[in-house]
């Protein structure tokens, strides 16, 4: 975001979350987990194709960064590697893709694999940001599997 860096507070607001993003993927993976995060990233990859009339720029210190250190996948620029797309408008007429889906995957199994991506533009039900949704096609563990096993019931 542009002039986020001036802003100490948000940085160190940004750096906690990273550090717990890393912190629970990093866990997830030590078990074998495949993860997918959601929401509302605030910073992008490309400012060519995520953004529009803005000063955008990537930052490595941003939660991206902290994905892509990762080997994150940004599920809609897998499916869709070239389009402009945006999830946030603001006033004065910029744009950008702040919102998406992430995945990461253990290196001894399959990748979650996106088969669909998409920002749905102007739906009827939108609050300040245009939804992002992808399906994934997975594979799911056992019920056998001691990890998903669910106590006292």
């Amino acid at each position: 975001m542009p002039g986020f860096e001036a802003k100490p507070g948000r940085v160190d607001a940004e750096t906690s979350l990273r550090r717990f993003v890393n912190a629970t993927i990093e866990l997830a993976l030590e078990k074998g987990l495949a993860c997918v995060v959601i929401g509302d990233i605030s910073s992008i990859v490309c400012p060519r194709v995520d953004s529009w009339h803005g000063s955008h720029v990537f930052r490595e210190a941003s939660l991206v960064g902290t994905f892509l250190g990762l080997d994150a996948v940004d599920t809609f620029r897998e499916r869709h590697p070239d389009p402009r797309a945006f999830s946030y408008f603001t006033r004065p007429g910029s744009a950008s893709r702040l919102d998406g889906l992430w995945s990461v995957r253990p290196i001894s199994s399959e990748p979650p694999i996106p088969l669909n991506a998409a920002v749905l533009s102007w739906w009827w039900r939108r609050v300040g940001r245009e939804p992002s949704m992808a399906d994934f096609l997975v594979n799911l563990p056992r019920a056998d599997n001691p990890i998903l096993r669910c106590s006292g019931y």
